[in-house]
């Protein structure tokens, strides 16, 4: 990270990320840079009415005003079933802190862990997979 991102501080509360952070962790975030977009793959914080929740990206579309996402808790089988404009989204999240532990987000692991949950969705539509 470069030292002109301005980063935040938001308190996890919930369980659909799984054992990835716990309640009461402390996600750092980054925002989009002009012209960036959230990648497959990467944990972001989005506002939903009064709220912010924090899913992966499995999906990313354009629309006419920018990119939309569809997002996926961890824990989940299947996506979140929305649609989530670019402008509602709050940061990318690049570390999680638990205690006095801070864990830095890696590129790979967030592939693997957007491709596992395509994988899981695969399952929680078909009941199995199965090679061609």
């Amino acid at each position: 990270m470069s030292g002109g991102e301005d980063l935040a501080l938001w308190r996890a509360d919930g369980s659909s990320m799984g054992r990835r952070w716990g309640p009461k962790a402390l996600l750092m975030t980054r925002p989009l840079q002009s012209g960036e977009r959230a990648r497959f793959g990467d944990v972001v914080v989005y506002e939903l009415g009064e709220g912010l929740i924090a899913h992966r990206v499995v999906g990313v579309g354009d629309v006419a005003g920018g990119a939309m996402y569809r997002t996926q808790g961890d824990a989940a089988w299947t996506p979140d079933g929305l649609e989530i404009p670019e402008v509602k989204l709050r940061g990318v999240v690049v570390a999680v802190v638990r205690g006095e532990k801070m864990r830095a987000f890696t590129r790979m692991e967030s592939v693997l862990t957007g491709g596992w949950l395509r994988l899981k969705a695969l399952i929680a539509t078909r009941g199995s997979v199965r090679p061609g």
